[in-house]
């Protein structure tokens, strides 16, 4: 069985991160090293830092070199803060417990991109990428 654990440093961003522009969100998910769909998500409850821990087995990839079949571990943000400027992508971890199927955009190092903008729920999985700019072009 393929494995990969992807760490959670910098999915929280801090007070320089909150200053970032919106669309810089959207360029920093756009350029996504990585992109998986990973179904039937095991979501874990949120740590002190409220990240979330994620793993589940690859079921979709678009970009990257990361394989079907691989188990991923990795955490995400559990909440959407306030404080950081950017996206909402979902309303907060009951939203992403409840996905049947998360979208991943990673960057080189493995990390989730926009501090946690790349992160889609959706309800199935799909024959392409869902994730779209929200911010702007």
């Amino acid at each position: 069985m393929k494995y990969a654990v992807i760490g959670a440093v910098a999915l929280v961003a801090g007070p320089a991160q909150a200053m970032i522009e919106c669309i810089y969100y959207d360029q920093m998910v756009a350029a996504a090293a990585s992109v998986v769909q990973m179904e039937s998500p095991k979501v874990g409850a949120a740590d002190a830092q409220g990240n979330c821990a994620l793993s589940g087995h690859i079921a979709r990839v678009f970009g990257g070199t990361l394989q079907v079949d691989t188990w991923l571990e990795t955490a995400v943000p559990c909440e959407n803060s306030q404080d950081i400027a950017g996206p909402a992508i979902y309303t907060g971890s009951e939203a992403l417990m409840g996905s049947k199927v998360i979208e991943l955009h990673l960057d080189q190092a493995g990390q989730i991109t926009g501090y946690g903008a790349g992160v889609v729920l959706l309800d199935a999985l799909t024959e392409s990428p869902m994730w779209k700019p929200l911010c702007g072009e």
